[in-house]
């Protein structure tokens, strides 16, 4: 009983002033912590409200791709100006192959259809990423956030203009499918050589329908989304193997091709299309009769352009008589 009394007699030995500290700090952290992150996230709804009324261009966005070219035509049905700025033919998800869908997935955006529009645990790895080396090395913007940016971007690179395209991305997921932005996605991306939209691509850089691109076609053409300038196969042949080397690896890496597949894509050495190749089979050089009658319809009033076949958008020219000299009528 006496031992019983003097143990319960004993003080408590006062814990170390470092250990006190330490838990207050951690506690002010913690409170800074969840007040941060609240209003982060009040804020990013905030965002998520302004940005909603942008996501309606889409929607125009989807008409614009889907519209076909206007063109002049000669009475023979050849084509002599085509008056649209990009070479686009809008193509349906289900019409293109599984491989060259994988192979944006696998160089763009691997968790594609598992976040809501913006990856945290990406954006989480990436900010340690650049943190570490110091530099911005790594942008993280997934897929539905590069075809916010391409919506209503003018090429800023700030942290507003960031935040801003994750707000939109997460609009643009409530009110499409993953399926729908991937095919907006894939039909509204530039790949280079004046090819927007992944089926231009595949006739650009192989002289392809996208039914007969191989797999490391497909990986190809994922590559140059990153910079269609610099590192497309016509530009740079070693760099785009290179990089359909890394789209293949991380393919495999992913489950979406196995080592068979993979071994055979490595070995393949595309044929590309060359600049002067695709325009000798684009288009031919205009006469002067041709470059007069563009001129003159191009500076004609819009009127004349709703008389025509809105339809088919062609205007079937007959010949224009020429004065001796070879210079136009209708530019006299």
């Amino acid at each position: 009983m006496a031992e019983e009394r003097t143990r319960k007699g004993k003080k408590r030995a006062a814990s170390p002033k470092w250990w006190k500290r330490l838990k207050i700090g951690l506690c002010i952290t913690a409170l800074i912590g969840c007040v941060s992150v609240a209003t982060g996230v009040v804020l990013f709804n905030r965002e998520c409200d302004e940005a909603a009324p942008e996501v309606d261009r889409l929607y125009d966005e989807i008409s614009k791709m889907q519209m076909p070219a206007s063109e002049i035509v000669s009475s023979d049905g050849t084509v002599l100006y085509r008056v649209s700025g990009d070479s686009r033919e809008y193509v349906r998800l289900e019409d293109i192959p599984k491989n060259v869908r994988n192979a944006i997935i696998a160089a763009e955006d691997r968790r594609f259809y598992e976040h809501p529009g913006v990856d945290i645990y990406s954006m989480a790895r990436i900010l340690f990423t650049n943190v570490r080396e110091g530099r911005a090395a790594q942008g993280g913007s997934t897929i539905t956030m590069q075809l916010a940016k391409r919506l209503t971007s003018k090429g800023e690179k700030t942290f507003k203009r960031k935040w801003h395209d994750m707000a939109l991305a997460v609009d643009v997921e409530k009110k499409f499918t993953k399926d729908q932005v991937l095919e907006l996605y894939l039909n509204q991306v530039y790949f280079g050589a004046n090819a927007y939209g992944v089926k231009a691509a595949a006739a650009a850089y192989f002289n392809k329908d996208l039914k007969d691109l191989t797999l490391s076609d497909a990986a190809i053409l994922a590559r140059c989304v990153r910079r269609p300038s610099d590192v497309n196969p016509q530009n740079n042949y070693k760099k785009a193997i290179d990089n359909r080397n890394y789209v293949l690896h991380n393919m495999y890496d992913y489950g979406m091709i196995d080592e068979d597949e993979l071994s055979t894509a490595m070995k393949e050495q595309p044929k590309i299309q060359k600049h002067s190749q695709r325009e000798s089979r684009s288009s031919s050089t205009p006469t002067s009769l041709t470059t007069c009658l563009i001129s003159f319809i191009v500076r004609s009033p819009t009127s004349i352009l709703r008389k025509a076949d809105i339809e088919s958008r062609r205007l079937w020219m007959t010949r224009c008589r020429l004065r001796r000299g070879g210079s136009c009528a209708l530019c006299s």
